[in-house]
């Protein structure tokens, strides 16, 4: 065995070989023997027979963490070496035969990650990387390595996180500082195409556009705003308001930022428009529910108030539309899209009250009616029979005049005008004192119903 040290020194390898080997044949149980064979072999560049000559010593002195430290080295050793001639394979076994043995040593499990690379077989590489990932949360290279394999994969988004937590890790990380310059240039690159596509009106290929730039850098709250009109133009309503949401959380919903109160503008036009859509379609519950969001985001805006109405108005529940309609009027008192649903509304109430004998009702429900509204004939039909039921003949004429002045071939004003004009013609009706004061009155109730803005001076007679 000593003779076998000193020709080690003395670089005599071949004598040193046969020198352990006969100290191995005496002392078949020695470790040191074989550590110093194995030695020799290493220095001779036979791998193989130096790992088996570490093997045996392991056998031997089994709790050494020492000799298997070595023995992993001399894998990694052998594994450097086959990839250094491209045998990736070869190269992979020996790495993976080192990882075994020491799993606490990180180059070991890279060098198994690049012959995998080299070997295409991206998929088992990437599984590797989130194992070690899994156990070493604080390595930024780690973090790279997985972020390469997604930029392989195409999975631009995955690429950019983990880029991400390399440079939390590591801020002067260049490799990932320049990843991550290159993620950013791309995404604005597709932002700026879908812009343009978005002008041009093609819609489809402009989604397209915007959806690779959320992919690649899915930190800029502006490209989900993007997107989210972009949606909302193509009417997929749904994926819109997703959008929006996402720009709203990637603000931290900081009221100030103007992308945030785009995106919450843009978000209540949606909800608005989604409405109105389900409306059209009959389905006046969910209207309603995505009008009570947009109502609630934003309770200035007098057209939700009249959408929300209207779907109220359509179920039945008049009350409820009332409300809403009176919401959006003392938001804008001069609407008269605004006054002429109120009408109605009370038209209808005024109707209910008639069927159930409650005239009284029914004429301040009329009268309501057309105090919002003075130009609707059959309100006034409405209101003279309430009044005849009431046994006011002289109103009733009055209103079935006014109703002739607004529309004289109405079926409903016949109807009634042989009660309250036995044995007179429309024609005589209409040329008397009562129909000429009738008018008066009328056009006074028109003048007074009309905006401000919208009066002419009356007209001398």
């Amino acid at each position: 065995y000593y003779w076998g040290i000193q020709c080690a020194k003395d670089g005599k390898f071949e004598d040193a070989l046969v020198a352990f080997s006969k100290a191995i044949n005496l002392r078949p149980q020695d470790a040191d023997a074989y550590v110093q064979r194995g030695e020799i072999y290493l220095w001779m560049c036979d791998f193989q027979s130096a790992i088996l000559n570490y093997k045996k010593a392991c056998t031997i002195r089994i709790n050494s963490s020492e000799l298997y430290s070595r023995l992993a080295f001399i894998y990694y050793f052998q594994g450097q070496t086959f990839f250094d001639q491209q045998l990736y394979a070869e190269a992979l076994e020996s790495f993976t035969r080192a990882a075994e043995i020491r799993p606490d040593v990180i180059g070991y499990h890279t060098r198994s990650v690049a012959c995998l690379a080299a070997l295409h077989r991206y998929g088992e590489c990437l599984a590797l990387v989130n194992q070690r990932l899994e156990e070493e949360r604080d390595n930024a290279d780690l973090y790279i390595m997985r972020a390469r394999l997604h930029e392989l994969f195409r999975n631009s988004t995955l690429c950019y996180y983990d880029v991400k937590d390399a440079l939390s890790l590591d801020p002067e990380q260049p490799e990932a500082q320049a990843m991550l310059a290159k993620l950013e240039r791309k995404a604005e690159d597709y932002h700026n195409h879908a812009c343009q596509l978005s002008i041009n009106g093609k819609s489809n290929e402009a989604l397209q556009k915007i959806s690779m730039a959320i992919e690649t850098n899915p930190s800029i709250p502006e490209f989900h705003v993007l997107r989210g009109a972009t949606h909302r133009r193509l009417g997929d309503f749904n994926s819109a308001i997703d959008d929006y949401l996402l720009a709203l959380d990637k603000t931290d919903h900081n009221e100030q930022d103007p992308t945030y109160m785009e995106g919450q503008r843009q978000l209540l036009l949606t909800y608005n428009d989604f409405a109105v859509e389900c409306f059209q379609k009959g389905f006046y519950d969910e209207a309603i529910i995505l009008l009570n969001k947009a109502i609630k985001g934003e309770k200035r805006e007098k057209g939700l108030y009249i959408n929300r109405g209207d779907c109220f108005f359509r179920q039945g529940d008049l009350h409820f539309a009332l409300a809403d309609y009176h919401q959006a009027l003392e938001l804008d008192p001069e609407d008269w899209a605004v006054r002429s649903r109120i009408a109605v509304v009370h038209s209808e109430f005024g109707v209910l009250d008639y069927e159930e004998r409650n005239y009284q009702e029914s004429e301040t429900r009329f009268s309501l009616a057309i105090q919002n509204n003075p130009k609707v004939a059959r309100f006034y039909v409405y209101r003279a029979r309430a009044r005849y039921m009431m046994e006011n003949i002289r109103g009733a004429r009055e209103d079935i005049l006014m109703s002739l002045h607004l529309d004289p071939s109405s079926d409903e004003i016949l109807s009634i005008l042989s009660r309250l004009f036995p044995g007179k013609s429309v024609g005589e009706v209409m040329k008397s004192k009562a129909a000429k004061a009738a008018k008066l009155t009328l056009d006074q109730m028109l003048y007074m119903a009309a905006a401000p803005s919208h009066r002419l001076p009356p007209v001398d007679r």
